[in-house]
């Protein structure tokens, strides 16, 4: 490899990296340099090591290990980087804190007069920590504690830098004869972010230092709780292709192309359902108390509750559309609706797995009122540790020192539809393009060729793109033993909601109970064959000022226009229904039954728009354009066909649509302003945290917020 000056930023290829001396240090305090001999280096990263690692290959010419000698306990030191200019210091430097020589991993003969080496290197913090325990308690915060076995001489006694991110509680822990490495990790599973109040606390070292992080940080501004800014874009397009840019005169574009790629994604629903990523179930026991508290974790309904690469705005009613859990049916044996009223999601099989775990509070004479809330973390954590393995990709890059675990990248993933092809354009899988966080990773460094490669693992665990599912999406036929039949076409029916006014609910038609014949809307003629059916007559009518706290209706709380507006008519109805409740305006009777409607519409929302996307979809792929004109003329042909429909059931039950309005009005009273019945409202609470669709921390209309 041709000598050049360590600290220049002439990048003369897309492999390319600058090498200072590689030094050994033997027992004895002696050094010796070996950088002419080394073939190989590899330095690892992984958010689940407590250190970095890594390995030189070198050849022995001159009976060096037998001289030296190496017996596995030398140190080594050298600096490596890529020749670029960056605004932070973006080297690997192993002079300040020499790497540890723990091991001689391979011996093998090259030739009669040449051996090949492997060792094995390590942090000395790494080995410090198997020489030491630490018995001790601590009060406060956890990330103060883990601060204290980082610094302290009877802790890691690290120099190196820490970079902190502050947890929430304030508990007395006592640390039982563990490994300060050890002893950081069982610190690390009951940390609960400050910012999210979820435990996902990763100890790790980089190249840059050691970090206590969670994913909020690692995922987000925690500031603001914007996405973090990433200047790194990865297109796999380049993949298995030759090298896009001038070799010769290389710019930084040619540090971002692929090499080769593979997803290694798990998404096997069996795995899921038993590992309890998406549900699952803590049993906590109190043995102060004598309790046992049961603790349900619903994915659907804790969404809220996590950190997200993509999607960031906790404002948007829609945002969990975006989970790469689909909102639909799970089982397709299943013939009634669950407790939640309505058909069970994948993550409302909460007891695939059980998990048990003591919750014992007051151990301590102070700050253990609630013992260590086993009951928030368990489940969580259980959650957080599979949930980055459901979309993983590894890729091989041009080697880059600035690139380090827990930082967050862009991926564009190619669509490969034919039609991409055919219009020779460039277009991106919408679900798996997007953001990723690096897991893991690898810097090789082939002194020999003189090239530096990147070895990556990065990681999503929420889409680009929303599944535009929803359980409207689907008939269930009650005369079919496979009930998990989709509509015929490309367009999901939407079904209209029919109300029982005995139990003040409201359901879709085909969830209507009849034993004797099929509960398909499309048969309703043959329910009542002796009512006559009138074909539905749609009178025009002036335009009626918008309302946000509508008289009881039927259609009281139904939307028009493009999405977008549906979706603002949507919020101005949750705002006007909150302020209600709030002044009790109407009967918590009332507030329950316009709850289930704006639920009923919400669910709408979401498959017209799933509709509008297909077709924006095939019209890209056509290579035309689908305008607000045309949306809004879907939609209004939907909204007639619903209306038909409608009547048409409404007429089956020997009903129309004014006198079930005067049978609804009839139904609720003025509210009671001198009662403060709250039994109603605490048990519909519970239902909301249950899992109603769609329902998050910080929704006013389902939570009761004091914020509207």
């Amino acid at each position: 490899m041709a000598k050049t000056t360590y600290t220049d930023n002439n990048l003369k290829y897309a492999d390319d990296f600058r090498l200072s001396d590689i030094i050994l240090y033997n027992y004895k305090g002696d050094a010796l340099d070996i950088t002419d001999d080394v073939i190989t280096i590899n330095i690892y990263e992984s958010i689940d090591n407590h250190t970095l690692s890594g390995s030189i290959t070198f050849v022995d010419q001159r009976a060096t290990v037998e001289q030296f000698p190496i017996i596995g306990k030398e140190f080594v030191e050298f600096k490596v980087r890529t020749p670029v200019e960056t605004e932070t210091n973006s080297e690997i430097d192993f002079t300040k804190h020499k790497m540890y020589v723990h091991n001689i991993a391979a011996q093998s003969i090259a030739t009669h007069r040449n051996q090949i080496f492997v060792l094995d290197f390590i942090s000395a913090e790494a080995i410090r920590s198997t020489r030491k325990r630490v018995s001790r308690a601590f009060t406060g915060s956890y990330d103060k504690a883990v601060s204290n076995i980082f610094k302290s001489e009877w802790g890691i006694a690290s120099h190196k830098r820490l970079y902190v991110e502050p947890s929430s509680e304030n508990k007395k822990v006592v640390v039982p004869n563990l490994r300060p490495l050890d002893a950081i990790e069982f610190l690390s599973t009951r940390a609960l972010s400050n910012y999210t109040n979820t435990p996902s606390f990763h100890f790790y070292e980089t190249t840059r230092g050691f970090h206590f992080r969670s994913y909020d940080s690692m995922m987000k501004d925690v500031e603001n709780g914007s996405p973090l800014e990433t200047e790194i874009t990865y297109e796999l397009a380049t993949s298995d292709v030759p090298n896009p840019s001038n070799p010769n005169n290389p710019d930084m574009s040619a540090l971002f192309r692929v090499y080769s790629h593979e997803f290694s994604n798990k998404t096997d629903s069996l795995e899921e359902s038993t590992d309890g990523v998406f549900s699952n179930t803590v049993l906590a026991h109190d043995t102060y108390n004598k309790t046992i508290t049961k603790t349900e974790f619903n994915y659907a309904a804790d969404y809220y509750k996590f950190p997200h690469l993509e999607n960031q705005n906790v404002d948007d009613e829609f945002a969990v559309k975006y989970s790469a859990l689909p909102l639909s049916a799970a089982d397709p044996s299943e013939k009634a609706m669950n407790k939640y009223g309505r058909y069970s999601l994948y993550s409302d099989f909460t007891e695939g797995k059980t998990m048990v775990a003591s919750n014992t509070s007051n151990i301590h004479n102070n700050v253990m009122a609630n013992g260590y809330e086993t009951n928030r973390i368990l489940p969580y954590r259980n959650h957080l540790k599979r949930v980055l393995d459901v979309i993983k990709l590894e890729m091989t890059v041009p080697g880059n020192t600035t690139l380090n675990v827990g930082q967050v990248i862009n991926v564009k993933v190619p669509s490969y539809a034919a039609a991409v092809y055919e219009h020779a354009d460039k277009r991106y899988n919408i679900y798996l393009s997007g953001r990723y966080l690096i897991t893991d990773l690898r810097h090789n460094f082939d002194l020999d060729q003189g090239k530096h490669r990147t070895i990556m693992t990065v990681a999503k665990e929420t889409l680009a793109s929303p599944l535009e599912t929803s359980l409207d999406q689907f008939t269930f036929q009650s005369t079919n033993e496979n009930r998990f039949a989709t509509q015929t076409g490309d367009e999901p029916e939407i079904a209209e909601p029919i109300v029982d006014i005995k139990n003040q609910t409201v359901v879709p038609v085909e969830q209507i109970e009849n034993k004797d014949v099929p509960a398909t809307i499309t048969k309703v003629e043959e329910l009542v064959p002796d009512v006559p059916v009138k074909k539905p007559v749609v009178k025009k009518t002036a335009v009626k000022k918008f309302d946000p706290f509508p008289p009881i209706a039927l259609t009281m709380y139904y939307t028009t226009g493009i999405i977008e507006e549906r979706k603002q008519q949507w919020r101005k109805y949750k705002k006007a229904l909150v302020s209600a409740q709030k002044n009790k305006t109407v009967s918590e009777e009332e507030i329950e039954y316009r709850i289930s409607m704006m639920v009923h519409e919400r669910e709408s929302i979401l498959a017209s728009e799933r509709i509008v996307n297909l077709r924006k979809q095939q019209a890209e792929f056509n290579g035309t354009t689908f305008t607000a004109k045309d949306e809004r003329d879907l939609l209004k042909q939907k909204d007639a066909e619903a209306l038909a429909t409608r009547q048409k059931t409404l007429a089956a039950e020997g009903l129309t649509e004014e006198s079930l309005n005067q049978k609804l009005q009839a139904k609720f009273k003025p509210a009671n302003k001198l009662t403060n019945k709250k039994s109603t409202l605490e048990e519909y609470k519970d239902k909301a945290k249950k899992g109603i669709s769609g329902i998050r921390k910080g929704w006013q209309l389902l939570t009761y917020s004091e914020k509207a």
